[in-house]
């Protein structure tokens, strides 16, 4: 497999200061920014450098949307891909969003990679971790325990093994809509395969914030537990009993488009960019959140609805269904 060399065009250039016998540890990471979006490795060290502060990149590989592979770092340069941990660990990063939107590709070069490094640095199959194995400040890379001992059993073969979520269904489940209500400010979301009790939460979604959310529900593993796909988290467990005000209905409202759905594409040069929650009002000083075209090269979104003149409703990776204001004056295009 051919990797790109880019060792002298990335972020920085950190001293040649670690022996590689103490590198004991490989670690496999996710972008957390879907491939649909064409983020690049350059896109990534421009925030990191602008927003961090950063003098040096996070991966001495990263693999693209493509599953083409770059080398931005040399194995004895410390990068700066978990905290408190970089010196032993060598960096291995995909562009994907979560376990859903990794390629079958991507996986085949990630796990070249990984056999790659095992063999030149002399390591066992169990020395490639998750990020958040390393440390559980993250859920990088977007796997499971179970996903990730699956990897590695992979990794320790000499064939393959089909890495396959751990998605818990139920028939009774499917066409089925689950809606949090607008007056939960937050809401506990917990691994796929649990435990589903306080304390265990991956994370929290935010109703409120964007006047209540809906999700297709995917399986049903336990009473009042569901499994919902989240832009941040990617799939995750919810519990909703009666008791918490949230209702389930029968059919999606989830918004498909159509072959001859219009795009809004948010041009390179805007670093920051409103969004309103989908009922208004659409002016400044009532923004939920910022996009940031600037990071990803410039932004495209299909067009799901259109209440006003110029005002557009998309769905976004961190905000969920949002409105956007998209005159002719902002520099966003139509297409």
């Amino acid at each position: 497999m051919n990797i790109i060399d880019r060792r002298n065009a990335s972020l920085g250039n950190p001293p040649h200061n670690r022996p590689l016998s103490g590198i004991t540890t490989i670690v496999n990471h996710y972008s957390a920014v879907y491939r649909k979006s064409g983020a690049s490795i350059e896109n990534h060290e421009k925030y990191w450098e602008s927003h961090h502060g950063w003098d040096r990149g996070g991966y001495h590989f990263y693999i693209d949307k493509d599953a083409k592979i770059y080398q931005n770092y040399d194995l004895d340069q410390m990068t700066w891909g978990v905290a408190n941990c970089n010196h032993y660990c060598v960096h291995i990063c995909v562009e994907a969003g979560s376990y859903d939107d990794y390629t079958s590709e991507q996986l085949d070069t990630l796990e070249w990679i990984n056999r790659y490094l095992m063999k030149k640095l002399n390591l066992p199959a169990s020395a490639v971790k998750a990020h958040w194995e390393v440390n559980n400040n993250s859920r990088c890379n977007g796997f499971t325990k179970e996903q990730m001992n699956a990897w590695r059993t992979r990794l320790g073969g000499k064939g393959t093994v089909t890495v396959t979520p751990s998605r818990p269904s139920s028939s009774k489940s499917a066409g089925k809509t689950l809606h949090l209500p607008a007056n939960a400010d937050t809401w506990r979301i917990y691994r796929t395969n649990g435990p589903y009790t306080v304390g265990n939460e991956v994370g929290f979604l935010r109703p409120a914030k964007f006047g209540g959310l809906t999700y297709e529900i995917k399986g049903t593993p336990v009473a009042n537990v569901y499994l919902i796909d989240t832009q941040d988290f990617g799939r995750v467990a919810i519990y909703a009993g009666a008791e918490t005000g949230a209702k389930v209905t029968k059919g999606s409202n989830q918004p498909v488009a159509s072959k001859n759905t219009k795009q809004l594409v948010l041009p390179k040069t805007a670093s920051s960019w409103r969004i309103y929650k989908v009922d208004g009002p659409y002016t400044i000083g009532n923004e939920v959140g910022y996009l940031n075209p600037a990071k990803f090269g410039g932004l495209t979104y299909d067009i799901l609805g259109s209440p006003l003149t110029d005002v557009y409703f998309i769905q976004t990776r961190d905000f969920g269904k949002a409105a956007i204001y998209a005159g002719k004056d902002t520099g966003a295009t139509i297409k």
